[in-house]
């Protein structure tokens, strides 16, 4: 994780109804090996003239400040954009968050938390393994969550504070 890179970003705005008042979403060009192809989809040719991290960093903590960050696994997701934002000198506090993979035995027992399943279950389109769309899924999952009543256990555990160096580490 230490030199693997952010190469698409997706953020889903929602406002406290739940409802989507914005969306941000661009490839990154990590300025090395895109990683992973089979996982994300991207090459290296299809963010070689997207911005760096750094040129997008200003903006995206814009967006994120003073809000609940909310992702599936989402310290995976935290300690990538940690280092981003450290790398590009703009350290950002992302804390604290929510986990919605975390948050899914709550309301669905024990058993399998991904993304994919969870949606499949909840009846929310997923399509191809993208930010935006990864994005929205998990926007959808929360607010379908947090309305029904699958879960009686409080969110405890589902919450995360981080701490990141000034490094983003």
């Amino acid at each position: 994780l230490l030199h693997q890179r952010v190469v698409e970003v997706g953020v889903v705005l929602l406002d406290d109804r739940g409802e989507v008042e914005g969306e941000f979403c661009t490839l990154v060009n990590p300025g090395r090996d895109v990683g992973p192809t089979s996982v994300h989809g991207i090459s290296a040719r299809d963010v070689a003239d997207a911005p760096v991290f750094a040129d997008i960093a200003g903006y995206l903590s814009h967006l994120l400040a003073g809000r609940l960050v909310v992702a599936h696994n989402a310290l995976f997701d935290l300690r990538f954009l940690g280092r981003e934002f450290g790398r590009a000198g703009l350290p950002i506090g992302l804390s604290p968050s929510l986990c919605t993979m975390r948050l899914a035995p709550l309301f669905f027992g024990a058993g399998t938390r991904s993304l994919q399943a969870l949606c499949d279950y909840m009846s929310i389109p997923l399509e191809a393994h993208a930010a935006l769309n990864d994005a929205r899924a998990t926007a959808e999952l929360l607010v379908r969550m947090l309305a029904s009543d699958l879960g009686t256990e409080p969110l405890v555990g589902a919450g995360l504070t981080v701490r990141f160096a000034a490094d983003g580490g």
